[in-house]
């Protein structure tokens, strides 16, 4: 009998605690940011439909997690929502009193576009329209491969270089690799619009998950040039694919 009366005593104390617990979270929870608005092509001005639109954390648009233990979220589930067929959202974000004043961050993501991460200044109970969001189409570059023997380049390594802005200035980085099929033919997808070289390095000189040095370990530029300055560039379009051909 008096161990009957210690669990109900232990249950009672449990239950208690879990409504308490309750009641805190309801106390904390300052309510929802309603965030609405029209996603569409950069180039046409179409509306894009099926983009997933997700809440990232609060560490902001350089975070991968998209649930974190400082999240603003009151929610353990992601939020998420995607656009309609007129390219249009609408998501709320239940959020906590003691991140009230920390903003939103929205990441927009689909198939053939480049992803864009925007933030939103948190205005409880209330709902904010949305500048129109912009995604651009990804690029692509094509071509074929021979070696020094007119004969297919098989599982040569082709790494597509752009300038960027970095904590340190501007500098050339690594935006894309693939390997060349026994072909010799190479597909480079998911480029933004802009102007790329191009590097080769040969079969049994492959780069391994190291990140490619431009400068160091490209034993040719396109085409066949040896520097950067003998270089030739390669234009990426918005949603085209450029074609370079035979590359001997």
């Amino acid at each position: 009998m008096r161990s009957v009366t210690m669990v109900l005593a232990i249950s009672a104390v449990f239950v208690c605690l879990l409504a308490f617990s309750l009641i805190a979270a309801q106390k904390e929870q300052s309510g929802l940011f309603h965030i609405e608005g029209v996603v569409c092509d950069s180039a046409t001005g179409d509306p894009i439909p099926g983009v997933l639109v997700q809440v990232l954390s609060q560490k902001g648009p350089d975070s991968t997690a998209l649930r974190t233990r400082d999240s603003l979220l009151s929610t353990e589930t992601p939020v998420k929502t995607s656009t309609g067929a007129d390219g249009r959202f609408q998501i709320e974000v239940p959020v906590l009193e003691r991140a009230i004043d920390a903003p939103v961050f929205l990441v927009f993501v689909r198939q053939g576009y480049i992803n864009r991460t925007l933030s939103y200044a948190v205005i409880q109970n209330e709902t904010v329209t949305s500048p129109l969001v912009r995604l651009t189409k990804i690029g692509i570059i094509s071509g074929r491969l021979l070696d020094s023997n007119g004969q297919p380049a098989a599982a040569a390594t082709v790494t597509a270089y752009r300038y960027q802005g970095t904590e340190n200035g501007r500098q050339l980085m690594w935006t894309g690799r693939i390997l060349t099929d026994d072909r010799g033919e190479f597909r480079l997808f998911d480029l933004a619009p802009g102007r790329y070289f191009l590097g080769f390095a040969g079969k049994g000189n492959t780069l391994g998950n190291a990140v490619p040095d431009p400068l160091k370990m490209m034993p040719a530029l396109y085409a066949r040039a040896e520097t950067l300055s003998a270089a030739q560039l390669v234009e990426v379009q918005s949603g085209g694919e450029t074609a370079l051909g035979t590359i001997a």
